[in-house]
């Protein structure tokens, strides 16, 4: 156990414990690594995406599932991301019915990804 989890806690792996956590957002989120691979998607994803096939497209591009404007949008955050490590989010699409921001995620300093994150008003 880390510094960060109490040592007797409950769930059987920290593995298990991150899914059941992010599986409790009730906004989508689908992790795309830095060759765009979708890798991860919670549960509110796998609903979202579920006529697209859900966490069956996981191991596939992002890219594949966006417009060709959408797509040079995503590359430009991602490049944003990449030459400013203090940047964090930007917010990519406003709609009425949610707003999508791409978020990146760092190692150790090193960009290693990034998600999208839809914020419904409903939700918020």
């Amino acid at each position: 156990m880390t510094e960060d989890t109490v040592a007797d806690w409950r769930p059987d792996s920290r593995e298990a414990f991150l899914r059941t956590l992010l599986d409790s957002i009730r906004n989508p989120i689908v992790f795309c690594d830095m060759n765009d691979i979708m890798v991860y998607m919670n549960q509110a994803a796998d609903s979202h995406y579920a006529k697209w096939g859900g966490r069956k497209i996981l191991g596939q591009s992002v890219m594949d599932c966006h417009k060709p404007e959408s797509r040079k949008t995503i590359a430009e955050i991602k490049e944003r991301f990449r030459k400013d490590p203090e940047l964090i989010e930007l917010l990519y699409s406003e709609k009425t019915e949610n707003r999508i921001w791409m978020r990146a995620v760092r190692e150790n300093g090193e960009l290693i990804g990034y998600y999208e994150r839809y914020e419904r008003p409903r939700d918020i």
